[in-house]
């Protein structure tokens, strides 16, 4: 790797500290970089806007004169500036490769620092893990694969990766320097952001977030720490997310290390239920944390209020999702239903996807108005100032936290003196009771449907045979019409007219069942489930939900393959068919076809006065 800058211009390499060795800028590529990992290529690749180098407060060691500067010589007299700072890492050059410039930033898992590679003479951000935390071999592992799995991610709103190893005992990560600040910091400075500045930063995240997830990797402490805010030469806001993975590392085989720190990773004002449970989570985890964070941003205040974070812990676990609207009447309707489908209870009941979050907060929400047209108030709510109010958690706050939560659970209703374990020896009884009871009913069903079958297929065979006698007779009457003068033509005419009439007579059955079936698809296809249960009494909500949730993203088109034969029984009262259903999926946003699949299925009809009504319609 040669240095971007030529020698006439940099005729001498950054400083070099006591103890230290030396850096040699040699432009040959053989020139090993010992503790990389991913190489500083990444440096090259950046995709966001290159941004100006920053300014770092140096001192000319020869003159002795400091300059707040980006150059890297003294103007005076040409000697290599050196960053001037107490801290012992600034000014020294990280495994031979970054100059350290100046410390930006310090949290629980380690400082910051603004660093120069020191021969492609680019800025970037450089994460010191603190030794606490990554103390052996097997966390320094763990570290750099997690370090490793985050450098997959390309984004323009996802802090790039483009480095980490160990150097001196020291473990490191180097990131895409931003030039902004936290959206932590703007949050108590300007909260409640107006609604199109939320929904873009909100956008722009769970766009960051559907990248990270896509590669099969989840946050696990998204909040507004974690979020950099940033502008593009437009001067519109970017948000970037910082930090993937980094959670996850250090939580992995950390309990020791965390023992000896007190410090435990992640903020329970923005952590999900089950991650505050200790149960596995996914991505659907980070959209909750996402939905936190738009609550704040609109709101000025956190999403489950309380005085302390047991209460906050109990009612996330004991309440229905807030509505934003309660602190701002003036927030779009649709806006507040992606906050509360964001902020349910357990992961089935949100968003599936981050690209789904995108889809809901796209198009253009304006602000509620009051029935004669003025703004609607907002409820006066104190800014949160996040960086303080939501720092990590210690051991002992986690502690009580999980347990408040198992209690939130497990507790008995209100009133109850009977201690807590006496109430699973009732649940156990109660859930045995339904079991037996939905064993018994499902049985049951079964005989009543085997026996529908056996007496349709009964009734079926009886009729077969009596039109088979039928024919025969008729055939033999023919045979014998031929020995009188013009009566064969005439029997033949009769013949044909039956034999038109019973076709009509099936084509007209055929044609009721696929209509009693429409009516059930048209319904669905209009989104009218109320329509849909009317058509179809038995139909299963399950069903209807599949169909509902289709409908979010597609336009539906369906179409009824008419049945070969439908069987009669019960007195020509029910009648049993087979066809297929053919669902076209239309994507809203592209008017283009996405897929069309052919579901077969069995139908069974009930006669309703002069229609039929669908009441069972199951695949087959």
């Amino acid at each position: 790797m040669t240095s971007d800058t030529p020698d006439d211009t940099n005729p001498t390499p950054p400083p070099i500290r006591s103890g230290e060795a030396p850096v040699v800028a040699s432009d040959s590529d053989e020139q090993p970089l010992h503790t990389s990992q991913l190489g500083s290529g990444g440096l090259a690749q950046q995709t966001s806007e290159t941004q100006p180098a920053v300014a770092v407060l140096k001192v000319c060691p020869h003159c002795g004169t400091e300059y707040e500067t980006a150059a890297r010589f003294c103007p005076a007299d040409g000697t290599a500036l050196r960053p001037k700072g107490s801290d012992s890492l600034i000014g020294s050059v990280l495994a031979e490769r970054y100059h350290i410039l100046k410390r930006i930033g310090e949290g629980g898992m380690g400082r910051v620092y603004l660093g120069e590679h020191v021969k492609m003479n680019r800025q970037c951000a450089i994460k010191v893990m603190s030794p606490a935390l990554v103390n052996d071999a097997e966390s320094a592992s763990r570290f750099a694969r997690e370090a490793s799995s985050a450098a997959r991610i390309i984004h323009p709103n996802v802090a790039a990766v483009f480095d980490y190893g160990e150097s001196d005992g020291l473990v490191y990560l180097v990131m895409e320097y931003v030039d902004g600040e936290p959206l932590s910091r703007m949050l108590a400075r300007e909260a409640p952001f107006a609604i199109e500045r939320a929904i873009d930063l909100a956008r722009q995240i769970a766009d960051g977030l559907g990248a990270a997830h896509e590669l099969g990797i989840v946050h696990r402490d998204l909040k507004p720490d974690n979020i950099l805010v940033t502008r593009s030469r437009s001067g519109r806001e970017i948000a970037k997310v910082v930090d993937f993975g980094i959670a996850k590392a250090m939580q992995e085989g950390a309990g020791e290390a965390l023992t000896r720190t007190g410090l435990v990773i992640g903020t329970p004002e923005f952590m999900s239920p089950e991650q505050l449970l200790g149960d596995p989570i996914d991505a659907r985890s980070d959209l909750y944390a996402l939905g936190c964070i738009l609550h704040l941003m609109l709101t000025a205040a956190p999403a489950f209020d309380a005085p302390t974070r047991e209460q906050m812990i109990k009612r996330r676990l004991s309440e229905n999702p807030p509505h934003a609207q309660e602190l701002d009447p003036g927030i779009p309707d649709s806006i507040d239903r992606v906050i509360v489908k964001l902020l349910a209870r357990t992961p089935n009941e949100r968003y599936g996807s981050a690209a789904e979050v995108r889809d809901a907060l796209s198009g253009v929400h304006a602000r509620r108005l009051s029935s004669d047209g003025t703004v609607l108030p907002r409820k006066e709510t104190p800014r949160s100032a996040a960086t303080v109010t939501f720092g990590a958690a210690t051991l002992d706050e986690v502690a009580a936290a999980r347990a408040a939560a198992r209690a939130a659970v497990l507790a008995a209703p209100s009133g109850s003196t009977k201690p807590r374990r006496r109430i699973w020896p009732w649940v156990l009884a109660v859930i045995a009771i339904v079991a037996i009871v939905g064993s018994t009913l499902m049985r049951k069903s079964r005989e009543t449907q085997e026996q529908r079958y056996a007496r349709a297929q009964r009734d079926s065979a009886h009729r077969a045979d009596s039109v088979r006698r039928a024919d025969s007779a008729r055939a033999d009457s023919v045979s014998k019409a031929v020995l009188v003068g013009g009566m064969v033509d005439s029997t033949r005419l009769a013949e044909q007219a039956r034999k038109d009439s019973i076709a009509k007579i099936g084509s007209s059955l055929r044609d009721g069942v696929v209509a009693a079936i429409r009516s059930y698809t048209n319904a669905v296809q209009r989104g009218d489930l109320a329509a849909a249960r009317a058509a179809f009494p038995q139909v299963p909500e399950e069903e209807l939900a599949r169909w509902q949730k289709a409908l979010e993203k597609y336009d539906l088109k369906f179409r009824v393959e008419p049945p070969k034969q439908v069987v009669l029984s019960d007195r020509d009262l029910v009648a049993d068919a087979d066809v297929a259903l053919v669902v076209t999926y239309v994507d809203r946003a592209t008017k283009e076809v996405t897929s069309t699949n052919r579901l077969p299925r069995h139908a069974t009809l009930t006669k309703q006065r002069q229609r039929w009504q669908l009441d069972v319609f199951k695949p087959r």
